[in-house]
């Protein structure tokens, strides 16, 4: 699998289909929920352009988004509330996958990620196939996102003078970073957290918890939660010293993208706030790729290929490009040796009639049957994370070509 990469709706709008494939092929995807929700947001748009109207522009996004290993991942209010009731968020540069179950069986611990809904959706995108909810869904997005109002906005005003002092966006994050680490008024600061997650029910007994852990540092309380306040107050300070235009309300949407940046390896974006933002946030691990770049490097990729006989085409792209190019100056090599750079001496099945090699059909076999009781198993509550299981499972569902494209052999018979 290729780095975790986490994409805006712009960067996939971009890429033709083709390039779509080899960006799916080579990268693992953080699909965020904000990028669904901007796409079903198209459907409540006047028109897209003369010659295609909002539908036509939704399924073609649907079409582009990455299938073989796309991964939807949690919404981040949810994973605070989460955390804040005492359940750790990994921030370990990879998706936290919703809707799984857990389950032992013969001993072994296994993770299984069903179809999602998202997933569900794209495929009926794809058919121009569109539920009442979703279209209401959409026209709630927009109205929300027209009237981009701030819950709590009286916070930052005790911050006044030092933010007085912000002059660029670096000087933003520091003072954001100094009032998420500020021990005064716990009370009060606890209050806003409420208010930015809509927050109700649940904050008597989060902040119970807190009080009992002593009112420690909030991003050792919720590290999590602790860096999404990082980039709301980032966001307010910055508005307000005009440094983030306040008119155009996208933007607010835009920095929402980085509240996902904990769980990938690399950003892609064209938008050019992220170009100036998202590299602030970034650990000494990530990358922030910019988006005409990669789309190139993908056009070129595809361009390398695109001239091989049928024959071998048919074989899938799994069989005859496994692994992104070992020559060439490709971004894409290029990622993939700062993530891991083992992946230039693999182990290469021989595809080559069409079947999987005897051995490994047997292990697949074996595989099949353990995830089929694993699947049928019932839920287990042991607690154990992804690095302590010995197995996990996901059910993907693919068009079975996507342009000029397979992914598999186009007759195979496992």
């Amino acid at each position: 699998m290729g780095p975790a990469a986490c994409f805006d709706k712009s960067f996939l709008q971009s890429l033709s289909v083709d390039e779509s494939v080899w960006f799916d092929q080579y990268f693992t995807s953080v699909i965020t929920p904000l990028f669904f929700v901007e796409t079903l947001a198209d459907l409540e748009k006047e028109f897209i352009s003369s010659t295609r109207n909002p539908e036509d522009e939704v399924r073609s996004i649907a079409e582009k988004t990455p299938q073989l290993s796309g991964n939807s991942t949690c919404f981040h209010r949810t994973l605070c509330l989460g955390e804040l009731l005492g359940y750790p968020v990994q921030m370990s540069g990879r998706p936290v996958l919703q809707g799984n179950k857990t389950a032992v069986v013969d001993g072994k611990k296994g993770f299984y990620f069903g179809e999602t809904p998202e997933a569900e959706a794209l495929l009926r995108w794809q058919r121009k196939e569109f539920r009442g909810i979703e279209r209401g869904f959409a026209k709630l997005w927009r109205a929300e996102l027209a009237k981009a109002n701030d819950v709590g906005s009286d916070f930052l005003t005790g911050y006044s003078k030092d933010t007085d002092a912000c002059t660029t966006l670096e000087d933003s994050l520091s003072m954001a970073r100094s009032i998420v680490d500020s021990r005064s008024k716990p009370q009060t600061f606890l209050s806003f957290v409420f208010d930015i997650l809509n927050l109700s029910l649940e904050r008597s007994e989060i902040f119970t918890r807190f009080k009992e852990a002593g009112f420690p540092l909030f991003r050792e309380f919720a590290p999590y939660t602790g860096y999404i306040l990082d980039v709301e107050l980032f966001r307010r300070i910055a508005t307000t010293k005009g440094l983030i235009a306040k008119e155009r309300p996208s933007n607010r949407v835009d920095i929402a993208y980085l509240n996902y940046l904990p769980f990938c390896q690399v950003f892609v974006s064209g938008d050019k706030l992220h170009q100036r933002t998202v590299p602030l946030f970034l650990n000494g691990k990530q990358d922030f790729v910019w988006g005409p770049v990669l789309k190139n490097d993908l056009k070129r990729i595809n361009d390398l290929y695109v001239g091989l006989p049928e024959e071998t085409k048919a074989k899938g792209i799994l069989a005859f490009a496994p692994y992104p190019p070992l020559e060439g100056n490709f971004e894409t090599s290029r990622l993939w040796d700062r993530m891991n750079s083992r992946w230039r001496r693999p182990e290469k099945p021989d595809l080559s009639g069409g079947r999987l090699p005897e051995d490994m059909l047997k292990r697949l076999e074996a595989l099949r049957a353990t995830a089929k009781s694993f699947r049928e198993a019932p839920s287990d509550a042991a607690s154990f994370t992804l690095d302590q299981a010995d197995m996990v499972m996901m059910e993907r569902k693919m068009t079975v070509k996507r342009g000029s494209w397979y992914h598999l052999p186009k007759d195979m018979t496992p």
